[in-house]
Parts: C-alpha cells; structure tokens; sequence
C-alpha cells in the first residue's frame, strides 16, 4: 500500500517507530488476513524552510515598514511567512539608517559688500540654508549666520589759529581745508575720518595817538602821559590772539608822528641814525612857535616771508607751481612781493604718490561664478577694476579668471540578478541610475553617471504527479522529491527549474472470499462459481491497482461452517463476536478487499472485535485457526 507524507525541514515524521527526517521511500510490512505480506510504501517529501536575506536603507528621521513595522533604528528584524506546504518562510531584514547632516558656518561681510552662497548673492545679515543630498540620498543642511559689519565715515571739525598747526594722523596741518584718512574696523571695514579744518585769523592792530604834554591817554583801563608804544591783546571769537598796538605821541607843543616801513635786513636813516630795528624813535625840532616840535618815529621792520607749502599728487600727473608743471618730488621755491613790497618766498615741497597695478589669478569650476567687486564673472578672460588709495590715486586690480572644466563620464553596466555591482565602495544589487562624484586635480567636480541593469534569471517551477516514473530534462526520476536543474539563460545569467515531483505507484492486492450464497457479487461483476478472479482498478492516486479475488461458493452453510467457526451478531453495529477454536489471527476486508482491521489472537475460542469506528456496509472477516487454517465470513456493519 502507497501511503505519501510531507513534513516541513527540521521536522519528523514518526513511521511505525521510526522518526524521519529525510525525504525519501520508506517500507514496512504487515501481515495480510492470509498470513502474507502487506507492505506499506511510504513515500516521504521534505519540504525546505527558506531565510531570506534583505537589505535596506533609510535616511535619520524616515521608518521602513517591515509587515507592518514602522522600523526608523538601523539592526536586523525577522519575520515569519508559511510555505504553501507549510513550512516557514523567515525574511531577515538588514535595516541600516544613514545620517542626515546640519553644518553650521559663519561669515562675515563688510557693508556694501556681498557673500555667495551657493548662487544667491547675499548682502543682508541672516541666517541662510541649503540643503545638499550626501552619498545616500539624505539631507546635509548647511546653516549659514551671515554678519554685515557696517563701516564708518566719522566727521571731525577742527580749528587752529594762524601760524598754529594740527597734527591729523601724522600730517601736520597749517591750511584749512577738508581731509580724509581712512582706518580699519575690527572686522576689518573702512572707518573713514573726514576732517573739516578752519584757520582762524590772527589780527595786529597798530593805533597810533598823539597828546599834548601835560595830557594823558587812557589805553584799555592804563592812563597814559608818556609818549610810547602800547600794546594789549584780546581774543577774537575764535580763541586767536588781537593785538592792539598803540603808538602815544607826547608833543610838548607840537609832536610829529612819522611812521615808516622797511623790509628787513635794509635801514632808514632818521636825522642822520640809521634805522634797522623796528621801534620809536624821536627828534626833537623846534616849533615856529619855538617849541619843541618833536619829530616821533615809528620804524616797522617788515619781514620777509617765508611759506611752507606741501602738496601731493598721483604719479602720472603735474603740478603747476607758478607756470612750472612739476612732476617729480621734491622741494621748489618762488618769491613774489608782500604787500609791503618785501620778499614772500612760497617753499614747495612736493609729494608724488604712487598708482598701482595689481595683478591678481584665480580660477573657478565650469558652472561656478567669481565675485569680483560686484561683478558675478563666469567666462575666463581679464578684468580690471579701479579703486582709490588712502591718498586719492588709482589703483588698479587686474584679475586673470581660469574656468577650470567639470566633467559628466556616463558609463553601463549589466549584472545578474542575484549579482552585485562595486561602485565606488557601493555594493548595487538594483538596476537604477547611480553617480558618484570625484574630484579633478584642479578641485573642480568630475561626475561618474551609471546605469546599471540587472539581467533576469530564471526560475521556473513545476508540480507533477505521475505513476511508477517521470521523465524531466532527460533524466528519468522514479522516486517522489525536489529536483532542481541549473542553465544559464539567453542573457548568460544563472537560472533554475525547480521540479516538485510525486510518484504515486501501481498496487496489487488479493483477497479470499468464502459464501454460502449461489452467487457473489464484487465491484458491479457477478460470479456464481469458485475461482480466482482479478480486476484493475484505479489508486486514489490514478495509479493502476490489480486485486485478485480467491471465491469459494458453498451453497448451503450459512454462518457456521465446517471448523465450527460461527460470527455473531449480523449485521451488527458496534461489535462482532467471533467464535471458533483456537484463534491466532483476525482480518476485517472492506467490499474492496482492501484491510481495514488486523488483530493478533490468543488461542482462544471467542474474540470480541469493535466495530463501530467502520462505516455501514459490507465487510468480510477472515480468521486464521489452527495449522494456518483461514476461514472467511461476510458480514454487514448497520448504523440504523
């Protein structure tokens, strides 16, 4: 008899005693009611477990849902699925969690300047993001807190008296004007001063006063009587000194003032002195009133002058000093006559600043930009740019621009399914798009695009059931399993037809029947005399099944035959009696002839047998007695 289990991997199966583990064909052997073999074929499939590997990978802050999980910690999960025979099927997910990255910047900028960030020019304070994609497809956030430093422009007045002068960073001043000189913040911007300087005059009032002797002359709170020179200094609303200087004339009657000028280094002659000092001098003549008429000099001394002037220019250009255009540095002189016809040297000192040329070389990336003073550049080429120096010159900035060229390299690749593609340190399983990014020697991004296919394999499964053998591939397999057979496919990837196979197996069976009715009928045929007599049926399995019936008619005997064997109650409905000597051995038939009871005797003459697990129908009982004599009776099992 065929019987065919399955059990999952890892499982057994328990056979008459024996626990299996291993597919395969098995046998025991029983004793049929006429003391022959029954053997039972079992044919025993083990089905595999499967452990499927997966592999994932999420970005910090994102979940995978694993049947229903939502997983956001990187580790390794299970779970567990059933075969369609049963068996477990375990996933085992590998759940890595990639970083996403804030990187904080700081910069700063001076006012009316900008910084590039990533494209955007900006020239507010602030805080700024871009967002970047890392290697893994997550997000770097690059924070930026931009600073605008402000820069200065300070107004400073100042005042100084004539003939005074004032110290502005290191130039000493003596003429009014407006200047400028330019420092450095902390952070490194302009903080202009621009001095507005006022010279305020001084003032030298001569007074000249003539009294008569005996008066007398107040001069600012002093009374006077003598003839003289007086001074008194006040202050004009500027702080700078006003001199009044009084000349007093005593004439006893009459009392002649003169007042002459010279220049300096020449002389005066005065009734016969000669005159080189500034002061008062007096003559005394006599009045044609025969007083004394007294002739009072009043001798000033001019001075000749001499004015420092200090003067700056750009290289490049001239100054023109009294018709002269100079171009050189240096000191110069030019005398010109005072008001008072004596000598006014101007003394010029003459400075030339220089101009500059400064040349300056960068390069940028093909798709970056270059900020120079403004200007967004992106083509290489020469730029200039003028700015101003501390001293009003130009100073020119040429810049050289070098756009170094990027590069985008697409390459293709085909891998296996089930094969793995290295990508730069990536482990690619999946057909997708993929790139990677180097760097040039010139620092400038050089772009590896790939695309990578993955072929399929195949892997075809067939289920078939067949009798005695099946042939698959070439190859005849006689024997119930899994059998796998390994090709590479029209795209020379690895590929696997999977067989699951059953075989079912033709069966032979006998049985003996002995009746007292004329005539015995077995599956739809009747036969009325003794003999032995066969049929192939179909196994439940489809298989062929050939029973051969031993029929012994003896008309005549009913229940009870010649060995005295008797069978009691029929029909019955729970348990049979049976009755005889010495019983060895008992066999219960179905209308099939196939063995649905067995029992071993003991000797005895009565044996009970239960019944009431069969269903209502016919049934024969066969006894074996006493020097393997068998006996065969029919009896009916009723459930009503």
């Amino acid at each position: 008899t065929p019987v065919a289990a399955e059990i999952c991997e890892g499982s057994s199966y328990n056979f008459f005693g024996q626990n299996l583990t291993t597919a395969g064909t098995y046998t025991h052997t029983l004793q049929t009611v006429h003391g022959c073999d029954s053997v039972i074929t079992l044919t025993l499939t083990v089905n595999p477990t499967f452990n499927t590997p997966v592999a994932a990978e999420i970005c910090e802050g994102s979940s995978y849902n694993f049947f229903g999980q939502n997983l956001t910690t990187a580790g390794t999960y299970t779970h567990t699925l059933q075969t369609v025979h049963g068996c477990d099927s375990v996933i085992t997910l590998t759940l890595t969690v990639n970083p996403t990255f804030n990187t904080p910047v700081a910069a700063e900028i001076c006012e009316g300047s900008s910084y590039n960030f990533f494209g955007q020019s900006l020239t507010t304070a602030g805080t700024y993001t871009h967002t970047l994609q890392t290697v893994h497809g997550c997000d770097s956030v690059i924070t930026l807190t931009l600073t605008v430093n402000p820069t200065f422009n300070t107004p400073v007045a100042a005042e100084i008296c004539e003939g005074s002068s004032y110290n502005f960073f290191g130039q000493s001043l003596t003429t009014a004007g407006t200047y400028t000189h330019t420092l450095q913040t902390v952070h490194g911007c302009d903080s202009v001063i621009t001095l507005t300087l006022t010279v305020n005059p001084t003032f030298n009032t001569p007074v000249a006063a003539e009294i008569c002797e005996g008066s007398s002359y107040n001069f600012f709170g002093q009374t006077l009587t003598t003839s003289g020179t007086y001074t008194h200094t006040l202050q004009t609303i500027h702080g700078c000194d006003s001199v009044i200087m009084l000349t007093l004339t005593v004439n006893p009657i009459v009392n002649t003032p003169i007042s002459v000028e010279i220049c300096q280094s020449s002389s005066y002659n005065f009734f016969g002195q000669t005159l080189t000092t500034t002061g008062t001098y007096t003559h005394t003549l006599q009045t044609v009133h025969g007083c004394d008429s007294v002739i009072t000099l009043t001798l000033t001394v001019n001075t000749t002058l001499n004015t420092p002037v200090s003067v700056a220019i750009c290289e490049g250009s001239s100054y023109n000093f009294f018709g002269q255009n100079l171009t050189t540095a240096g000191t110069y002189t030019h005398t010109l006559q005072s008001v008072h016809g004596c000598d006014s040297v101007i003394t010029l000192t003459l400075t030339v600043n220089p101009t500059f040329n400064t040349p300056v070389a960068a390069e940028i990336c093909e798709g970056s930009s270059y900020s120079f003073f403004g200007q967004t550049l992106t083509t290489a080429g020469t730029y200039t740019h003028t700015l101003q120096t501390v001293h009003g010159c130009d100073s020119v900035i040429t810049l050289t621009l070098t756009v170094n060229p990027t590069f985008n390299t697409p390459v293709a690749a085909e891998i296996c399914e089930g094969s793995s593609y290295s990508f730069f340190g990536q482990t690619l399983t999946t057909a997708g798009t993929y790139t990677h990014t180097l760097q040039t020697v010139l620092g400038c991004d050089s772009v590896i695009t790939l695309t990578l296919t993955v072929l399929p394999g195949t892997h075809n499964v067939e289920t078939e059931t067949a009798c005695e053998s099946f042939v698959w591939h070439g190859e005849t397999y006689t024997t119930s399993g899994t059998y796998t057979y390994a090709y590479s496919n029209a795209n020379g990837c690895a590929s696997v037809d999977t067989l699951h196979l059953t075989i079912h197996y033709s069966a032979a069976s006998d049985f003996a029947i002995t009746t007292t009715d004329s005539c015995y009928e077995w599956n739809s045929e009747t036969y009325c005399e003794s003999g032995d007599y066969t049929q192939t049926l179909q196994t439940v399995d489809g298989c062929d099944s050939v029973v051969t019936l031993h029929l012994t008619i003896t008309v005549g005997i009913n229940d009870r035959d010649l060995t005295g064997m008797e069978i009691f109650p029929n029909p019955t409905s729970t348990i049979l009696n049976i009755k005889g000597e010495n019983i060895r051995k008992i066999w219960i038939y179905n209308a099939d002839g196939q063995i649905v009871f067995t029992k071993e005797g003991n000797d005895g003459n009565l044996q009970r047998v239960d019944v009431s697990r069969l269903a209502s129908g016919q049934y024969f009982v066969k006894v074996q007695l006493d020097g393997n004599r068998t006996v065969t009776h029919k009896f009916i099992v009723n459930r009503q």
